[in-house]
């Protein structure tokens, strides 16, 4: 079951990245993935 308490934001606004999703999942009982998503970054010029 998904479990997000958005402690990214803050994350992400202090650090400057776009980091929007941690998954962890179990392999088996000696090894775990870790996968991360980042939002798309919009550059801005002026």
């Amino acid at each position: 079951m998904p479990f997000c308490d958005n402690q990214h934001r803050a994350f992400n606004k202090k650090n400057n990245c776009s980091y929007k999703s941690l998954k962890i999942t179990k392999i088996d009982s000696d090894s775990v993935l870790i996968n991360c998503s980042n939002w798309n970054s919009e550059k801005k010029t002026k």
